[in-house]
């Protein structure tokens, strides 16, 4: 196993961000956060503990990237399953 040096930098990674924020918080525009937390509270099988924790990070002016992103790609799945 390979260790790295203590004091050098972690590798960055090689995703590209989208609107970033300092912190890991990405820039929403009222439309999208108003379709996740619609998404969230219809959500039937999601533990309520899980719920409260995702309503609150979307209460945030800038919520974490990694929770957009999950949100973003359920609503994608979602759309795609009612046009049909």
């Amino acid at each position: 196993m390979v260790k790295p040096r203590q004091g050098t930098p972690a590798i960055a990674s090689t995703k590209v961000r989208t609107q970033p924020i300092g912190g890991g918080g990405v820039v929403i525009d009222d439309a999208k956060r108003a379709a996740f937390i619609k998404l969230v509270k219809a959500s039937r099988r999601m533990p309520e503990e899980r719920r409260a924790s995702i309503l609150q990070e979307l209460a945030k002016p800038n919520p974490s990237k990694a929770v957009v992103e999950r949100l973003e790609r359920r609503l994608a799945r979602r759309s795609g399953r009612s046009r049909s």
